[in-house]
This record gives structure tokens, sequence and C-alpha cells, in this order.
């Protein structure tokens, strides 16, 4: 029930649609154009795929509707997030959707493909005790979602100052999801899964859920994860041409790496782990920025 109350709200946010009406006369007696089809290239130019769900997303719903999403399904969303994460997770919804209604799209892709890597092999993980905050049951607090994406909220803030730069900026929200949920996918599959774990700094082995360890099977999980989300990013038009596609993956990857690095040299006292990843996602987003303006 409470999903068919979101989906009426979602669509009274819709822009009403114009009754069809016939052309005059006089258009249906010009002879018919030519039959030939547009060249295909018109339909897929080489530096863009077509944005299929651009269109649907041309119109943001309001605030409100939002807010009315959120705590109608909050009891599901409590089961992945504590009260104060969801806070959390609203706030950052909210500031995605002054972007653009596909960056909150990002945003809820994101938050699914996370808890859905975090559950995979649970018991296995739980096993060793190397679960994701096990003391709440895997359920995200508000220092997760801002260390997933305060350097989102950040850049959303500067697309607004800066208006001429927005598709920049944009680009910098992607990778930074890209980064974030490579790295989730990366740590979870792992630790639930790596045959062999070693320690990036060494190469020395180490055990599952080590931090800096990385593994084959969390490698290749992580490149998936960075993968899956920028090509979202590119099919909703938040990336324009293939080579920043390019650019946004290699730079999700680089970023990865760069937070194992600095997880096994310096992730202690004070550098917390949510620190450790706003910095990575802060990489992966400067990296990108400035590869596209050298491009």
């Amino acid at each position: 029930m409470k999903f068919v109350l979101v989906l009426l709200l979602a669509a009274l946010s819709l822009p009403s649609c114009t009754p069809f009406r016939a052309p005059p006369p006089a258009i249906l007696l010009r002879p018919p154009p030519s039959l030939s089809p547009p060249p295909l290239s018109s339909f897929f130019p080489d530096t863009t795929v077509p944005h299929l769900l651009s269109s649907s997303l041309s119109s943001a719903p309001p605030p409100a509707t939002l807010s009315a999403a959120f705590l109608l399904l909050s009891p599901p969303l409590l089961r992945s997030l504590t009260p104060a994460g969801l806070l959390a997770a609203y706030l950052l919804s909210l500031s995605l959707l002054s972007l653009s209604p596909a960056a909150l799209l990002l945003g809820v892709f994101y938050f699914a493909a996370g808890v859905a890597a975090t559950r995979l092999g649970w018991a296995r993980k739980a096993a060793r005790g190397i679960q994701e905050s096990k003391e709440r049951g895997g359920r995200r607090g508000p220092e997760n979602v801002l260390g997933s994406g305060g350097v989102a909220v950040l850049l959303c803030g500067l697309a607004r100052l800066l208006p001429a730069r927005k598709y920049l900026l944009t680009l910098g929200v992607a990778a930074s999801f890209a980064t974030k949920l490579g790295d989730t996918c990366a740590s979870e599959i792992g630790k639930a899964y790596g045959s062999t774990t070693f320690l990036i700094t060494t190469l020395a082995r180490v055990p599952r859920g080590t931090e800096g360890a990385v593994s084959l099977e969390g490698t290749l999980g992580g490149v998936a994860g960075s993968a899956a989300m920028t090509y979202l990013a590119f099919s909703l038009g938040l990336v324009s041409s293939r080579a920043h596609l390019a650019l946004v993956l290699a730079a999700a990857v680089a970023a990865q790496f760069a937070e194992s690095y600095i997880g096994a040299r310096w992730q202690r006292g004070w550098l917390t782990n949510e620190l450790v990843n706003f910095i990575m996602c802060a990489i992966g987003a400067a990296i990108t920025v400035g590869g596209a303006l050298l491009l």
C-alpha cells in the first residue's frame, strides 16, 4: 500500500499532457515526405548514446514528493540505515535533486547496489567477524552516508554557485558515486569470497578484512561496480561522451587503489574509515574534473 501511495504522489507531480488535436486539412493534403530512412548516425552519434531515461526525467519531482516518499518508505529503509543515517540520506537526496533528477536516480542506485553488496555473503563475513557495522547489524549511520555522499553534496552546491561549470561538476558527482560503489563492491566481495588477500603496500598476505588489503575477486568486483555506475550515468545523460565515460571509470578505479594505500598506511586514530572514504571520493572526482578540463 505504501508503494502505491508513492506511485500516486509521483504521478501527481508529473506535468499534465496536452490533448491531441488533429492537424488542419491543408497539412493532410501535402505530399508525403520521403520514405527513405534517416541515417543511423542521426540516432546514435559517435560521441553519445541514446539517453532513453533522460526525457522521462526532464521534470524533477518536487521536494514535497521526495519527503513523502522518505516518510512512507522509512520502515524498509530503517532496515539498512539508522534513524540518523536516514536523515542524512534524505538531505543527500535533496542535494542531488537540486542538481537534477538523474543525479537523484544515481544516488538511489548507489544505495540499492551498496546494500545488496553488503548483504552478499553475509554469513561468511559474520563467521569471521568482518561484516559491515556488525554492532548495528549492517545498518549505515550518518557518518557512512557523509563519507559516501559528502563529496557529491559539495559538488551539487558548487554547481548552483557556478552554473557555467554544471556539467563539469556533474561529472565529478558521477565519479564520486562510481568510486564509492566500486569500493563497496570490492570490499564486500573481497571479504566474502577473496581467496588470497594481499596488503597493497608490501604485497604480504594478510587475513580478509584487513585495512588496505586487496584480492583478485574484490578488485574485479570493484571494477564491475564502478562500470555499472558509470554506464548508468552515461545512459542518464550525466556523462555525455564515451571519452568522459572512460575517464570516469579510470578515475574511479585509480581512486580505489589510492584508498587501499591510504588505509594501509595511515588509517588509524582520527583518520577513520569514513574520512578515508570521503578522501577517496574526492580523489575520483578530482581526477575526473581535471582530466575533463584537459580533454
